[in-house]
């Protein structure tokens, strides 16, 4: 299903964006720690792979034990684990890139990539999910929500008006 376009965003189920949250900039041992939204990608399978490819092909068993069943859930899965608030969390002594763990303890543990030139941006790509809950590294804050997008006004004629062209 996410084989073809590895690198197409997949929205997130409920917010009305690509973006599953924030992570602030900051810095934490010595290290700069840069922001950016978190997305989630088709990505692919195998050696290399990320996304949702990834995720449904390595922990397909621990999602359907989560209640998550089918591949086109892995969204709501990536979804349950990084919200507003789930903890991240750092190995500084194993930093390749800059990688981030994100843990939601009920749900499970995400891995996140900063990606500096990424096509849409600089952002964190969303690695892989799986349901262990044991966070490992320093903690270095927290998901931030994702503002939400202005609604739309349609301006109204007042009551007593006609509209233009009727």
């Amino acid at each position: 299903m996410w084989a073809s376009m590895p690198n197409t965003l997949i929205p997130h189920p409920t917010n009305g964006t690509n973006h599953f949250g924030l992570v602030l900039e900051k810095t934490s041992r010595g290290v700069i720690i840069p922001g950016g939204p978190i997305v989630l990608k088709r990505g692919r399978y195998g050696s290399g792979g990320f996304g949702a490819a990834h995720i449904w092909q390595r922990h397909e068993r621990e999602m359907k034990k989560a209640g998550f069943l089918t591949e086109t859930e892995v969204v709501l899965y990536v979804a349950s684990i990084i919200c507003p608030g789930s903890a991240l969390y750092c190995e500084f002594e194993r930093i390749r890139g800059t990688r981030l763990t994100v843990v939601r303890g009920v749900v499970g543990t995400a891995i996140l990539e900063y990606k500096p030139h990424d096509p849409q941006g600089p952002c964190y790509s969303v690695v892989t999910a799986y349901g262990a809950k044991n966070p490992s590294g320093t903690r270095i804050g927290k998901v931030e929500a994702v503002p939400q997008p202005a609604p739309v006004v349609v301006p109204q004629a007042p009551e007593n008006e006609t509209p233009a062209g009727s």
